[in-house]
C-alpha cells in the first residue's frame, strides 16, 4: 500500500508543482484578485491602482456597479468605451464625485434597468449623467444585446475553479515562453495588464498606456483595431443588418425621458470617428443604411432640448486623426476639447453642479500635454 501510494505521489508531484507554479504566477500578477477586492484596494489608495486582467476576463459591468453603490458619485459617464476618456479632471472642483461607468451598462436593456434602479434608491440618484449614444445602442442583432448586465449577476472568474485550469495553462505557457508582460509589470495594478499600468484607473476612466506608448514610438496614427477593415466586411459591431431596431429606439428615448424627469441634468456625448474612418464609412451601402437615421435621432434629441455633443470628426476642429486612439476612440485630449467647447460655446450651466468651473479644463487644454492622446502619463 505505501509502495502504491508512493507511485501515485510520484506520478502526480508534476501535476501539483505545475498548479502550485501557475497560481503563484496568477497571484504575482494579481489576476486572482476579486473585484470587489480590487474597489476596496482603489478606493483606499493614495496613489493610482490599475485594473484589467489578461488571463481572467475583467468583469467590468459588476466591478462598475460595486464602485457606483459605494461611491455615490455626483457624476457618471454611462455608455460602452466611447466614453472611457472622460476623466475626473473636468470637472473641477468636483473630481472626488466623479466617476467613469463606461460600461457598466451595455445596452438599451442595461440602461433601462440602471433608471429603474435609480427610481426605486437602489441606487443613489446622481447630480449629472453623460450618456455615450453611439449607433449601437439602437441597432438591430447587437452583439451585446443577449442579456441585462445590470440584474443578470454572474460569478467572477478568479473564483472560480473551472476557469482556474485554462488560466494556469495559460500564464505557465506564457512565461515559459517569455512573453510580456514577463518583463513590464512596473505599475501599481491588478491583472496582467493593470500591472502593465493600462486598464481602468480609481475614476473609472480607462487608461490605454499601450496606445499612446505606441504613438510616441512612431508618431502617427494608427487604427489598431482595424474597425474600418471591420466595416468593410461587416463583422464584428458592423454586423448586418444595418438599421435600427425600432423598440429599442423606443426604450432608449423612454430612459432618457426618465433620467431628466427624475431631476438629474442628463449631457448626451454623441462620440466622433476618425478623419480615416469617416471618409471610407460614408460611401460604404452598409454605413448609409443606418447613419442618417443615427444623425435624425441626434437632431431630434437636440430640437426637443436636450444637451448634444454632436458627431463629429478630428478634421471639423482643425485636428488630424492623432488625436485618436483608433477609428472609433477619441482620446482624452479630443474628448476633453469636444467637451470644454460645446459648454463654452453654449454657455452650459448645470443647474445641480453650480460650481463646475470650465476655465480649469480650459487651462488643462492650453497647457503642456504628453502627446495628442493623453495630457500625462497617468
Amino acid at each position: 500500500m505505501t509502495k502504491f501510494l508512493f507511485k501515485v505521489l510520484l506520478y502526480a508531484l508534476p501535476v501539483i508543482i505545475y498548479v502550485i507554479y501557475g497560481e503563484q504566477l496568477l497571484y504575482k500578477y494579481r489576476e486572482n484578485v476579486s473585484y470587489k477586492t480590487v474597489v476596496q484596494k482603489q478606493l483606499n489608495s493614495d496613489s493610482e491602482l490599475y485594473f484589467s486582467r489578461n488571463v481572467f476576463s475583467t468583469p467590468v459591468a459588476r466591478y462598475k456597479m460595486e464602485m457606483i453603490k459605494i461611491m455615490k458619485p455626483e457624476i457618471i459617464t454611462l455608455g460602452v468605451s466611447v466614453v472611457l476618456q472622460y476623466r475626473k479632471f473636468f470637472f473641477h472642483p468636483y473630481e472626488k464625485s466623479f466617476y467613469n461607468g463606461g460600461f457598466a451598462i451595455n445596452n438599451v436593456y442595461d440602461l433601462a434597468s440602471f433608471v429603474d434602479l435609480i427610481r426605486y434608491k437602489q441606487i443613489h440618484r446622481p447630480k449629472l449623467i453623460i450618456f455615450g449614444f453611439d449607433a449601437s445602442w439602437i441597432k438591430q442583432k447587437y452583439y451585446n444585446d443577449n442579456y441585462d448586465h445590470v440584474s443578470f449577476s454572474y460569478k467572477d472568474e478568479a473564483w472560480n475553479l473551472n476557469y482556474h485550469i485554462d488560466a494556469i495553462q495559460q500564464i505557465v505557457h506564457r512565461s515559459f515562453d517569455h512573453q510580456p508582460p514577463f518583463d513590464k509589470y512596473t505599475y501599481n495594478g491588478y491583472g496582467v495588464a493593470g500591472k502593465m499600468g493600462i486598464g481602468y484607473r480609481k475614476d473609472g476612466s480607462y487608461c490605454s498606456r499601450d496606445d499612446i506608448q505606441a504613438y510616441l514610438k512612431n508618431r502617427y496614427y494608427k487604427d489598431k483595431n482595424d474597425y474600418k477593415g471591420k466595416l468593410q466586411k461587416n463583422i464584428f459591431i458592423y454586423n448586418n443588418p444595418m438599421r435600427v431596431d425600432e423598440k429599442k429606439l423606443a426604450l432608449l428615448l423612454k430612459s432618457l425621458k426618465e433620467i431628466k424627469e427624475l431631476g438629474i441634468d442628463l449631457l448626451i456625448y454623441v462620440p466622433p470617428v476618425a478623419n480615416d474612418f469617416y471618409a471610407t464609412a460614408k460611401t460604404n451601402k452598409t454605413f448609409r443604411q443606418i447613419f442618417p437615421t443615427y444623425m435624425q435621432i441626434q437632431n431630434q434629441l437636440i430640437k426637443q432640448g436636450y444637451h448634444v455633443i454632436p458627431f463629429s470628426t478630428p478634421q471639423q476642429f482643425g485636428l488630424t486623426d492623432d488625436y485618436m486612439l483608433d477609428g472609433i476612440h477619441a482620446g482624452e485630449v479630443f474628448v476633453s476639447i469636444l467637451f470644454y467647447n460645446y459648454m463654452a460655446d453654449n454657455h452650459m450651466k448645470f443647474k445641480n453642479l453650480p460650481n463646475l468651473n470650465m476655465s480649469y479644463l480650459k487651462g488643462i487644454i492650453n497647457g503642456k500635454r504628453l502627446c495628442p492622446l493623453a495630457f500625462g502619463e497617468e
